[in-house]
């Protein structure tokens, strides 16, 4: 199999630490390509990636999946280690809600960084940018306050989260998101030290 992504990218980088804590990643081949809003994409990547976004897994057959969530359940279901997704339901909802918590986040944290990077400055608009660090401290604010939802084993909505919470943290280290938290602050440096997470530290700016 081989997976396309780009360094920087939360989204990718919740892949690679499933495909490492599922015992995948020996089966993957990683492969960077670029894919910059208005700007041109990799060629050889462009065909087979149509919404233009990363990460996409190829698999030994040809097929192609997208996105990361996609890709993710894809992997816990072929690993040695398949409890990153619950199975009983209400279980399975709440990781999920989660999930969906922290992608939306990195949904937010990556808008920004097209709207203070990629736009002209003559183009940028501060409410935009305003509605979508709200976005991000929202999401900082209800999981803090809901501290249950970082208890029990690793799941995939952890590092959906941790994910995001990287990729701000590079980013914008100056804001000091987390700064305000307790739990999750605690929570979050420690689960940073586990080497799926240390080893797909984002570290290359671009």
């Amino acid at each position: 199999m081989k997976l396309l992504f780009a360094p920087q990218s939360p989204f990718a980088r919740k892949v690679r630490i499933v495909s490492i804590e599922t015992g995948m990643h020996n089966q993957i081949k990683p492969e960077v390509v670029t894919m910059i809003p208005g700007k041109q994409s990799d060629k050889n990547s462009a065909n087979q990636i149509p919404l233009q976004k990363t990460p996409a897994l190829i698999l030994d057959n040809g097929i192609v999946l997208f996105d990361s969530r996609v890709i993710c359940e894809y992997l816990v279901g072929l690993g040695k280690q398949n409890d990153l997704i619950p199975i009983e339901l209400n279980e399975r909802a709440q990781v999920m809600t989660l999930h969906a918590l922290a992608d939306g986040m990195c949904d937010a944290a990556v808008s920004l960084r097209y709207e203070t990077w990629l736009r002209p400055k003559s183009y940028r608009w501060k409410k935009w940018k305003d509605a979508q660090c709200a976005k991000i401290q929202a999401g900082i604010t209800w999981v803090e306050e809901n501290p249950n939802c970082l208890s029990g084993p690793l799941n995939l909505a952890h590092v959906a989260l941790a994910s995001c919470l990287g990729y701000i943290n590079f980013r914008w280290p100056e804001a000091e998101w987390l700064v305000s938290t307790h739990s999750l602050a605690s929570w979050y440096e420690a689960i940073e030290n586990r080497p799926s997470f240390y080893y797909t530290r984002p570290t290359i700016a671009a």
